[in-house]
């Protein structure tokens, strides 16, 4: 296909250049602002050769062009000479988040990037611990120092590490956010440090000196102050002069302040955080263990669990060790437990399949595909799994079970735990998983062989398809609608492709096959994967959730990857997203319907995750 001819005709049948007020594409459709809606030839651009169709909403034209939409996009915007900033891909957040949002939107967007390798140095932490238990090396050798270093440089330098995640959150400069954290940790601060000077006078400016190291909030109100500072210099500054003066005079400011309010003041809101944690530990290590080890999965489900890493890092920072990071293993065992009660009790094959990969799996500390295609999808065994946490949870939370490091919440982090406090750790452990495995087969759960919801609708499908077809699972739990009652016409009249839609009853999507995620807009409404048997499916969650840019969505994979059925793709808020005006009904898309006969699809009705939603068969 010529995508230069498709824009330039596009172009044209929109009226040029200058009709286009806005433009932007989302997942299958160009979508655009025009000053005079006369001059759209809605008809002949429908004829136009690669569009599927085309829609008005909203006051927008969508021209609905399918998987090729960013080449088309791109074409458009070159040969019309039009500005591309609004594209959903430049990733602006133009509408007003909640301010918990915000948060968590913030904290995430900061501390993931970083985890791997503050994960990294928390093992090389724990694999120090067991040299020196088995007396492999002394704390006196050099390989001690050594190692102890490379270990240490992370959670040492964390600021630094803050600063460039938190410039690239808050769109200011990376690099003169880099020098702002190292100052913080400059060595002469130290070294006054160590003489006993708790403060400098600076220009009649009482600066304390406080250690950095380690720290979490400072660099982070630090940088977020920073991108401020940074647009007012840019107003002030003239263009010619701003690689000369622009940083200069951005530290400058930014120095000053970060010395005496801002890195004083997150010091403060840090270790009262860590203050009120070790009060409810102290309180009731039982009940406070009982909620966050019964509770945190439930947590990691909202997407809110990011918010603790700060916690976390600064408890470790402040007190040398971390109460949390117990709770999470003991909830991750709990989960690890139900599933392998589940594998132990389900006669389904691919149930079985499932739940032995994801008790591994989360035994190692990533639970999503223990929760989202396991435990959850058979109800009575996630509460099983909380039951689980919240026993292990209680007793860690008694006895005050420590961590001394960061690292993913599973087996392979067990040395971090390595202290006076060891061997409850254990304990705890053990009664989780045991107690998650146990309340799960005394729950029960109604195995998928008995409802016969995949193995009978594999049989009646293969009696129909023979080899030359491939089921579509439900990547949703909610009800079925005919996809023709979408208020959306690009649906309705199935212009993308043939499909059904659901409207969801649980925020989350997980994967219909086993296939690779071939796109995912960056407003993470929207996900297009093609399956390993050829079949192309779209997810599209909402009508017009394009809007949102991305709020009220979670993104749990990225182009490229491969996934497999039941696997976490997308969670998203259902009543904020109601709240902001718009529907969830999700639209389940086969968009290369040519390749197919007719497909099978389920009837209106109740539906859940994993149960057959189409099938499709080979002409």
């Amino acid at each position: 296909m010529d995508f230069n001819k498709l824009a330039k005709d596009i172009l044209q049948l929109t009226g040029g250049k200058e009709n286009i007020v806005h433009l932007e594409h989302c997942m299958t459709r160009i979508r655009m602002n025009v000053k005079d809606d006369s001059k759209v030839q809605t008809e002949q651009l429908k004829s136009l050769d690669g569009v599927m169709g085309v829609a008005q909403s909203g006051g927008q034209h969508q021209i609905i062009i399918g998987n090729n939409v960013t080449k088309v996009y791109k074409e458009l915007v070159g040969v019309g000479h039009l500005e591309s900033a609004n594209s959903e891909d430049a990733d602006e957040q133009t509408e007003k988040n909640s301010w918990i949002s915000k948060v968590f939107d913030i904290i995430s967007g900061i501390f993931v990037p970083i985890i791997p390798v503050i994960a990294g140095a928390g093992m090389l932490k724990g694999l120090l611990s067991i040299l020196t238990t088995t007396e492999a090396i002394t704390t006196t050798s050099d390989a001690y120092k050594f190692i102890e270093a490379l270990s240490s440089a992370a959670f040492i330098f964390l600021p630094i590490l803050l600063a460039f995640s938190s410039a690239t959150k808050f769109k200011t400069n990376p690099y003169v956010a880099v020098v702002l954290g190292g100052f913080m940790l400059h060595p002469a601060f130290t070294a006054l440090r160590q003489q006993e000077i708790t403060s400098l006078d600076v220009f009649n400016l009482p600066v304390r000196l406080i250690d950095y190291s380690s720290s979490v909030l400072p660099i982070i109100l630090a940088v977020w102050m920073l991108s401020y500072i940074e647009k007012i210099a840019r107003k002030i500054i003239p263009g010619s002069l701003r690689i000369v003066l622009e940083a200069m005079l951005i530290l400058l400011v930014a120095a000053p302040i970060t010395m005496t309010v801002i890195g004083p003041l997150g010091t403060v809101i840090g270790d009262g955080l860590s203050d009120v944690f070790n009060i409810i530990f102290n309180f009731s290590g039982l009940l406070a263990g009982v909620l966050l080890g019964g509770t945190f999965s439930l947590i990691v489900i909202t997407g809110m669990h990011y918010g603790f890493t700060p916690l976390i890092l600064g408890g470790i920072a402040k007190n040398g060790f971390d109460l949390i990071k117990p709770m999470m293993m003991m909830a991750n065992m709990g989960q690890a437990g139900a599933t392998f009660a589940v594998f132990l009790k389900t006669k389904n094959k691919k149930m079985k399949s499932l739940a032995g990969a994801s008790t591994f799996s989360a035994l190692l500390g990533i639970t999503e595909p223990a929760i989202y295609g396991v435990t959850m999808k058979l109800k009575r065994p996630f509460i099983g799994a909380l039951i689980g946490g919240a026993a292990g949870g209680g007793i860690a939370g008694v006895f005050k079970v420590k961590a001394y490091g960061w690292a993913v919440a599973g087996l392979p982090a067990i040395p971090l735990f390595l202290g006076n406090t060891f061997i409850y750790f254990i304990i705890a452990v053990l009664v989780s998983f045991s107690v998650g495995m146990l309340a799960t087969l005394l729950l029960g759960f109604k195995d998928i062989e008995e409802e016969k919801q995949i193995e009978q609708a594999q049989k009646s499908t293969d009696a129909v398809m023979g080899a030359k077809g491939e089921v579509i699972q439900s990547p949703l739990e909610g009800e079925v609608i005919p996809i023709q009652n979408l208020s959306d016409p690009a649906f309705a009249e199935e212009m993308m492709g043939k499909g059904v839609a659901i409207e969801p009853s649980a925020g989350s999507a997980v994967s219909p096959v086993d296939g690779v995620i071939m796109h995912i807009t960056k407003s993470k409404h929207a996900i297009a994967i093609v399956s390993d048997a050829g079949a192309e499916v779209l997810i599209h969650i909402g009508i017009d959730t394009v809007k949102l840019k991305g709020e009220h969505f979670i993104s749990h994979v990225k182009a490229g990857d491969h996934v497999t059925v039941g696997q976490l793709l997308i969670e998203f808020d259902i009543p904020k997203i109601k709240d902001a005006g718009y529907q969830t009904v999700t639209a389940i898309l086969v968009t290369n319907p040519d390749r197919y006969q007719e497909p099978g699809r389920a009837l209106p009705g109740p539906i859940v995750f994993g149960e057959q939603l189409m099938t499709l068969e080979m002409k």
